[in-house]
């Protein structure tokens, strides 16, 4: 499904067994939860509006969190196509928190240090083999030998 305006959001797939779509309506906050297929994938997504007044001026905040079972390569695709009907209907809008990339980055952090490690120790293994011991002092600049000790203190 490729959702192409707010309405498609405020109208996606209900049937018997999706029915949970509900508002909530306290002064000006509403709340909307759907289960929504996209893409043939199952995602859970909670709307949450707020409403408040600056220097008499009102203000629209608007919270969208996604949610799917397991750790979906698609959800990036849906939060695009949701980030691009938004703005639309908003004059700004603002990432304010997006834990999928923060668990890609936990991931990949992860893995950049492994690589990193492994790197770490082939390169000592061979300068060690031929150069022997001392090879960082007795083969590698001043220069970058104080610039180590910098980053490593």
């Amino acid at each position: 499904m490729i959702l192409t305006n707010l309405d498609d959001i405020l109208n996606i797939y209900e049937t018997e067994e999706n029915s949970n779509i509900y508002i909530d309506l306290d002064d000006d906050l509403i709340k909307l939860n759907l289960k929504v297929i996209y893409q043939k994938e199952d995602f859970d997504i909670s709307i949450y509006k707020q409403t408040f007044k600056i220097k008499e001026k009102e203000i629209y905040t608007l919270e969208v969190t996604i949610t799917s079972g397991k750790n979906n390569p698609i959800l990036y695709e849906l939060k695009i196509d949701i980030k691009n009907i938004l703005k639309d209907y908003f004059k700004e809008i603002y990432i304010m928190e997006d834990s999928q990339n923060e668990l890609l980055c936990t991931s990949l952090y992860y893995k950049i240090h492994k690589i990193e490690n492994l790197f770490r120790s082939l390169i000592n293994n061979y300068m060690l083999r031929k150069y022997g011991i001392g090879w960082f002092k007795n083969n590698i600049t001043k220069k970058y030998q104080s610039k180590v000790t910098e980053y490593s203190t």
